[in-house]
């Protein structure tokens, strides 16, 4: 749950604060041989919280999670898959972090 948390804390923070989360991201992920691909990794905010949703699912009952932090959690989840089904790769920028009204939308979604 912890790590689903995190998570949530990070779409929930401002562009400028997710934007140094993923930069830091990729300068400890990059290996020597420059095998992973360059860019902005804006898309792992959206994967790094399916993938803990997805591992702490199970759990909601067994901590007694409430409704309310189950339903944001499938809000969230449906509204990030939507984006990785039918986005144009403009969603997944820096740019779009800074000035999308869905980016914002999600932030205040990751707030409740």
């Amino acid at each position: 749950m912890k790590l689903l948390r995190g998570a949530i804390s990070n779409l929930s923070c401002p562009a400028a604060d997710q934007i140094e989360y993923l930069d830091g991201l990729k300068a400890n992920c990059q290996p020597k041989d420059d095998s992973l691909p360059a860019g902005e990794w804006v898309d792992e905010l959206a994967l790094e919280f399916s993938d803990t949703l997805l591992a702490a699912k199970w759990r909601f009952e067994v901590f007694q999670v409430s409704e309310k932090f189950q339903k944001m959690c499938l809000d969230i989840d449906q509204l990030l898959e939507d984006k990785m089904h039918r986005s144009t790769q403009d969603f997944w920028t820096y740019e779009s972090l800074r000035t999308s009204k869905e980016w914002k939308n999600l932030r205040e979604l990751a707030m409740k």
